[in-house]
């Protein structure tokens, strides 16, 4: 709904591409008031949180835009295998064949992600699902052009 904050983990409403809270949530006001607390201790080698996914998400997006595609390749595969069960990884994935001409891939990584979504529709905002039909939709016509 328009005027709404958007929750931490959703695309931020500036366009940016990268999370809400790694983009505008800072310039909040509320945000400032509630600073997340430091964790009292390091996490056991090997495993990896939110942050780690937000920090690998924003990287492979950083790395899309700079045409660094091959250290994207990378950065996407990584998403994928520590985070299977995250949209990040496909959404990624979908940016980098959009930013290659790969269309066709692009449609299935949003495909990908929206079945994601559907195992666990109370943790999407309907807006996210539709702006992802959306990019699968463009990306299907880019791949087929009309003869």
């Amino acid at each position: 709904m328009p005027g709404e904050t958007p929750a931490r983990n959703h695309p931020c409403p500036c366009g940016s591409g990268k999370k809400y809270k790694h983009c505008c949530l800072h310039k909040s006001t509320v945000a400032r008031a509630i600073a997340p607390r430091p964790m009292p201790h390091s996490p056991p080698p090997g495993i990896l949180y939110e942050d780690d996914v937000d920090q690998l998400s924003n990287r492979a997006l950083d790395a899309i835009e700079a045409k660094r595609y091959q250290e994207a390749e990378q950065l996407c595969q990584q998403l994928l295998r520590h985070f299977p069960t995250i949209i990040d990884g496909h959404d990624r994935f979908a940016m980098l064949r959009e930013a290659q001409g790969r269309f066709g891939e692009a449609a299935d990584h949003y495909r990908r992600a929206l079945q994601l979504v559907a195992q666990a529709p109370d943790d999407y905002a309907p807006e996210l699902v539709t702006l992802f039909q959306q990019r699968r939709q463009q990306a299907l016509e880019k791949s087929n052009p009309p003869q």
